[in-house]
């Protein structure tokens, strides 16, 4: 009897210490939980396209990790890349395929919706307590050249903000650069920079990349306003 109370009582040790080192996590496994939930940020999981260019209506589900659009010719794959371009703020004139957001619209419709689900969890979350795990980015385009934009909590019922303002501050805050050719490229640009001989060509890619012409035109406006 007084052996098994013995081994009773070593079981019942270990248990505790198998109980501790459970809850007594080290620092470096909190610290790479950590830097799980920031990647969880600015992800795309979802686009849908309403009467946008050749889709009448189209829906994407992506993955966590990378994904293929792919088709024959003139199904609307790039469709899909200009849809997320312009769906995020992004400027026609970026895509090389039209010169105002009009002409995107299909056929003879009289508007096209875009709308683009980004992931909002973890550490860099945006404004978590108001979107959620989810940030939905709705742009309505319309041919009159009344655009509008929507922006809604994860359960696309609640609207946040009307604000083009606020859609830039999401987009700095995932780090998501819709203009910026080495992010998003545009067919036409890559035919561009691969058939152009000229080094100022390339060199103007450059600073579009690198976000060196920005940081020019945001020196040059200092500069001005500074002098007034």
């Amino acid at each position: 009897i007084k052996m098994s109370r013995k081994r009773e009582r070593q079981e019942d040790d270990d248990e505790d210490l198998v109980q501790a080192d459970d809850t007594n996590e080290s620092p470096q496994k909190k610290r790479k939980g950590n830097r799980d939930e920031d990647s969880e940020v600015g992800i795309v999981e979802k686009i849908v396209l309403v009467n946008f260019m050749c889709h009448k209506h189209h829906e994407t589900v992506f993955g966590p990790n990378i994904n293929f659009v792919v088709g024959v010719n003139g199904s609307g794959k790039s469709a899909v890349l200009i849809g997320l371009s312009i769906g995020l703020g992004g400027k026609a004139t970026f895509t090389q395929r039209a010169s105002k957001l009009g002409e995107f619209i299909r056929g003879d419709c009289r508007q096209a919706v875009i709308t683009v689900k980004l992931r909002n969890r973890g550490q860099g979350a945006y404004a978590y307590e108001e979107y959620g795990p989810s940030i939905i980015v709705e742009r309505t385009l319309n041919r009159d050249g009344a655009n509008s934009l929507k922006l809604k909590d994860h359960t696309g019922k609640k609207t946040i903000s009307t604000k083009a303002r606020d859609l830039a501050m999401i987009l700095e805050q995932f780090n998501i650069q819709v203009h910026n050719p080495c992010a998003i490229l545009m067919q036409e640009t890559s035919k561009q920079f691969l058939s152009s001989a000229k080094s100022s060509d390339k060199y103007e890619f450059f600073l579009k990349a690198t976000q060196m012409g920005q940081m020019k035109e945001n020196l040059d406006e200092a500069s001005n306003n500074l002098l007034l």
